[in-house]
C-alpha cells in the first residue's frame, strides 16, 4: 500500500501519478513509465498515466503522487493508502485500432470508445490518432451513432 501525495502541477485534463524509482513495495522497473495504472483503495479505482521519478522530495518511497485532477477525481484524503495495478487496455482498443486502419465501425463500437474517453482509459495521444482517423475517413452512419452525453452508460 502507497500513500497518497498531492502534487501541486496542473495536467489539464490527464489523471497523472508519479512513483518513486526506489519504491520497494511496488518495484517501478515493472511498470512502465507513461502507461496507465490503477489505483485502487475499497473497491473504488482511478485510471492515470505512471511517472517514474527519482526525486525524493517530489514523492517518497511509500508515497503515490497525485496531479491536482487525478487526486480530485480519486477524492481521498492526502495520505490515505491505496493500491496500484498495470491498468488493463481499455475494452474499445480493438476498435481504436480498425478505426485507425480504415473500417468501418458499427453503433456499439462507437458507443464503446466514447465510454472510455469519458472515463479517462485513453491518453490524449490515443485520443488524437482516433479523431485524425474518424476526420479522415468517417461514414453518416458512424456519425449518427455517436452517443451525446446523455446517453453515455459508464
Amino acid at each position: 500500500m502507497l500513500k497518497i501525495r498531492r502534487i501541486r502541477i496542473d495536467t489539464y485534463r490527464e489523471n497523472v501519478a508519479v512513483l518513486s524509482r526506489s519504491c520497494d513495495e511496488y518495484r517501478p522497473e515493472e511498470y512502465q513509465a507513461l502507461k496507465k495504472i490503477e489505483i485502487g483503495h475499497n473497491g473504488g479505482q482511478l485510471l492515470a498515466t505512471l511517472i517514474i521519478a527519482d526525486d525524493r522530495s517530489i514523492v517518497g518511497d511509500d508515497e503515490i503522487g497525485l496531479s491536482e485532477q487525478a487526486f480530485q477525481r480519486l477524492g481521498l484524503p492526502e495520505a490515505t493508502q491505496v493500491t496500484i495495478a498495470p491498468a488493463p487496455p481499455p475494452q474499445s482498443l480493438d476498435a481504436v485500432r480498425a478505426k485507425i486502419h480504415g473500417h468501418t465501425l458499427n453503433a456499439k463500437q462507437i458507443e464503446s470508445i466514447i465510454r472510455d474517453i469519458a472515463a479517462h482509459r485513453y491518453s490524449d495521444m490515443e485520443i488524437t490518432a482516433f479523431l485524425i482517423s474518424s476526420a479522415s475517413f468517417l461514414t453518416t452512419e458512424e456519425m449518427l451513432a455517436v452517443p451525446t452525453k446523455n446517453q453515455i452508460r459508464m
